[in-house]
């Protein structure tokens, strides 16, 4: 997926990522991890996975509290079963 990055969203950020995931508005594709064992979270829409990044580090970020805990459970589960 490397060689497409404009196509994709991506970071290393696990509550960001379970962020986006809650929202539901991009699908998590993949997790990656890089030589230092860290994960790198795949996103589809890298446009709209912007524009929540920067609500949700500008505080503007609203999303259940039920999903987000949902969300991060998945997204964690899905982390340590990929390794």
């Amino acid at each position: 997926m490397n060689e497409n990055t404009n196509r994709y969203f991506t970071s290393p950020d696990l509550y960001l990522c379970a962020f986006i995931l809650a929202t539901e508005k991009a699908k998590l594709l993949n997790i990656e991890g890089d030589k230092k064992k860290q994960a790198l979270f795949i996103f589809s829409d890298p446009e709209v996975c912007e524009q929540l990044k920067n609500d949700y580090f500008s505080h503007q970020a609203l999303v259940d509290p039920f999903q987000m805990s949902i969300a991060l459970r998945e997204i964690k589960s899905r982390l340590y079963s990929a390794r």
